[in-house]
């Protein structure tokens, strides 16, 4: 179907098979704001679990050039080497922090979507140079959810910020005149406050959008009554195609059929219309099996296959027309016709002809 159905029409849930349809294009649930929200708490961990001796160390390699900074040459190449000299010292820490930063997004989106390989996701796409989509998905309902989260996102950072720093307005103008080794340390210890503040405020706005996502998604899915009508044809077959399936299967069925015959100990006829083969041996089974039976053209060729292979043909119209409608193949005879059967087979297996039984008037 195509995605300009309209929406209204689409009222039944998404099928197993649509969803996993979907994930096979790398349509799935995801919230861009997990990935984010995971990489910032990777950074914020770093800090709180490694921010201290991080800090000691890069004071310790930038003290002499903080201390000296008016006695360094910076001519003839001198500020190329302070530069890599400082860049070495922030080194680990700018490591430590990108490695675990990108660890936690990739860890956040496979939690989200599972390992998703989608090659259709990179391929050309040219309908999304479109200008007209293109304002439709900006000014959509989707996007304006995305500017009214970013907008209250950022205004309540703003406000986190006034409050958790609040308190610390002298502290934090007194970083100005401080020592630079005991000015970093101070800044990171108010800097933590503020952090966690924003960690915790991400994870209620990443919520919002997981949320949001799922339903949209999910209402993205929904299905037209038509199309779960289609789906269920593709899946269960075509009614064509399973017709025909039924005829091939009922052929080799009755050829199955054909070749018990030779097999079988009696063959009780109406004489034309109806014919049951039954088989019994003596001592293997309990009571006298149906191996084959027919009605019309079948039953006459049951009849010429008995004829054919010595097998012997009774006319009993009365238990003819019964055991057709009582017994199915490979099954053993109702009890209540096992006396009239017995008779015949005991005729059978003596050498004697069994004679017809009497039709009632």
């Amino acid at each position: 179907m195509a995605d300009d159905t309209d929406p209204e029409s689409k009222t039944e849930e998404p099928s197993a098979k649509k969803l996993s349809d979907a994930r096979a294009k790398g349509d799935v649930i995801k919230s861009a704001d997990i990935p984010q929200l995971a990489s910032l708490a990777g950074a914020v961990s770093v800090i709180l679990l490694a921010g201290g001796w991080l800090t000691r160390d890069l004071m310790a390699a930038l003290t002499p050039f903080i201390a000296h900074a008016g006695t360094i040459d910076l001519s003839s190449g001198g500020a190329m080497i302070v530069l890599k000299q400082a860049l070495l010292a922030a080194l680990p820490a700018l490591v430590l922090v990108m490695v675990v930063t990108a660890f936690a997004g990739a860890a956040a989106h496979i939690a989200q979507t599972g390992f998703l390989l989608t090659p259709e996701k990179i391929k050309p796409d040219f309908q999304k140079l479109d200008l007209i989509k293109g304002l439709g998905r900006i000014f959509g309902p989707d996007g304006m959810v995305q500017f009214l989260k970013s907008a209250v996102k950022f205004l309540l950072t703003g406000v986190i910020a006034y409050f958790v720093l609040k308190p610390h307005v002298g502290e934090v103008r007194n970083l100005v005149g401080m020592d630079p080794a005991a000015m970093i340390p101070e800044a990171m210890k108010l800097s933590k406050g503020l952090l966690i503040a924003v960690i915790l405020l991400l994870v209620a706005t990443s919520a919002f959008d997981y949320f949001w996502q799922r339903m949209r998604f999910m209402n993205r899915m929904r299905m037209t009554l038509q199309e779960v009508k289609e789906e269920f044809k593709q899946s269960d077959g075509d009614p064509h195609i399973k017709g025909k399936r039924r005829q091939i299967q009922m052929q080799r069925s009755r050829q199955r059929m054909m070749q018990a015959v030779p097999k079988a100990t009696v063959v009780v006829m109406n004489p034309t219309h109806y014919a049951v083969a039954l088989k019994y041996e003596q001592g293997e089974t309990p009571a006298p099996l149906c191996v084959a039976k027919g009605v019309d053209d079948l039953a006459l060729k049951i009849r010429a296959v008995a004829e054919e292979h010595g097998v012997p043909v009774l006319e009993d119209p009365p238990l003819a027309r019964a055991l057709y409608a009582s017994v199915e193949i490979d099954e053993e005879i109702p009890v209540e016709h096992f006396e009239a059967v017995a008779k015949v087979i005991s005729f059978i297996l003596n050498g004697k002809k069994p004679q017809p039984r009497a039709r009632p008037l």
